[in-house]
């Protein structure tokens, strides 16, 4: 088979083949910018830690996106007064120990 270069069909073909490269990269790079974005403003200063912790945007990234998958299966809810009522006295009393009793606070139950 010869292939004519300057086959006007072949110039066509590949036009558009760099073309289809070129939105498919410009459209990843936009989904990743957006996601980028998004997750900083999300998690403000910890998105920079998850990047010094696991060393690249990427796998901070994946691991703060596994993260909000996590909690999105949680069932979080408004606590009741009564339910507010009790978890703010224990709450109380776990601080006044730890501010009393450093060492000893802090594995009391």
């Amino acid at each position: 088979m010869n292939l004519d270069l300057l086959d006007p069909k072949l110039i066509v073909i590949v036009a558009m083949v760099i073309l289809v490269v070129v939105v498919l990269a410009w459209l990843y790079l936009r989904k990743h910018r957006r996601t980028t974005a998004g997750l900083r403003q999300k998690f403000g200063p910890e998105y920079d830690r998850a990047v010094l912790t696991h060393g690249s945007e990427r796998k901070a990234e994946s691991k703060l996106e596994n993260r909000e998958k996590r909690v999105e299966k949680l069932k979080i809810r408004d606590l009741d007064s009564t339910e507010h009522e009790r978890f703010s006295k224990r709450w109380e009393s776990v601080q006044s120990r730890f501010v009393d009793f450093p060492k000893r606070g802090s594995h009391r139950s």
